[in-house]
């Protein structure tokens, strides 16, 4: 007798990016899964957003937020949603991204494999150079210095997952819990990798999964909103997970400072400063 196929929800945060949303929810249309549920999350778009997406995709499921309230929370709508009503595994997908159609099941084969397996990557390429490795699931993070990188070989370390593309088992989202809602943008995945290995599960990465990911979809390039929030959540995340948070914090504050005179810009300074001094009091 063959074991009918798990039951995953899909969730897309979108954000004033219908276009890229649109190219997403077309490749999920085409994956060789049998049992798949989309939800597209609305972060409270200023754009047509929510009428391009339902005038196209009429059947695809549309949450709309009251307000942006980040990656972390927005998404969070859409697991909430999804495992209420009884999904097993959780796929986080960015709009920006878009799936080969086998990706989601070779990561539910790997998922599957290990029972103690609580989140699943994939092998994600750059969308403008489709043969060239963006990420081999996500990559180390090193607790004394606050970098962290991502992996683009097979057999590098893996302390994460990118929440561009993540598998979570539902069962190990009940005892960890979901994306931690005090990060509003970046480094919430590399919190929930380092949670989630902390009480025992493991992390693993589909090699055979394939997704294309263009990246900065909602913010492009080193603007001062990704400075702050990146800064920001790397005190917040060496709070949470670092011996000695302070001596990690020094090195990248410095990183920061540096992008700000090279590009001569008061506001990335502004932002670097700010952002740091409130991931120690958020």
């Amino acid at each position: 007798m063959t074991t009918p196929s798990p039951l995953v929800g899909v969730v897309v945060l979108n954000y004033n990016g219908w276009r890229m949303t649109l190219d997403c929810l077309r490749s999920l249309a085409k994956a060789d899964f049998p049992r798949l549920r989309v939800v597209v999350v609305d972060n409270r778009s200023t754009d047509d957003s929510v009428v391009r997406i339902h005038e196209a995709m009429p059947d695809v499921e549309l949450v709309v937020n009251g307000s942006n309230a980040g990656f972390a929370a927005g998404n969070n709508v859409g697991v909430r949603l999804l495992m209420e009503r009884g999904a097993e595994y959780i796929w986080l997908l960015n709009n920006d991204a878009t799936a080969d159609p086998g990706a989601l099941a070779a990561m539910v084969v790997c998922a599957e494999a290990d029972p103690r397996i609580g989140e699943v990557g994939a092998a994600v390429y750059h969308a403008h150079a489709p043969t060239t490795m963006q990420s081999f699931g996500g990559g180390p993070v090193s607790l004394w210095t606050g970098h962290t990188r991502l992996a683009d070989r097979p057999g590098a370390r893996v302390d994460y997952i990118t929440g561009a593309c993540v598998l979570l088992r539902s069962r190990a989202l009940r005892e960890v819990g979901l994306l931690d809602e005090r990060y509003f943008f970046q480094w919430e995945d590399v919190d929930l990798g380092f949670r989630m290995r902390k009480r025992g599960w493991l992390v693993a990465v589909a090699g055979d999964a394939k997704v294309w990911h263009e990246g900065g979809g909602s913010d492009p390039g080193l603007s001062p909103f990704r400075v702050r929030h990146h800064a920001m959540g790397m005190v917040m995340f060496l709070r949470s997970h670092a011996p000695l948070p302070w001596v990690g914090a020094w090195p990248m504050f410095a990183y920061y400072v540096a992008v700000a005179v090279r590009q001569r810009s008061l506001a990335t300074l502004r932002a670097a400063v700010g952002g740091w001094w409130s991931g120690w009091w958020k």
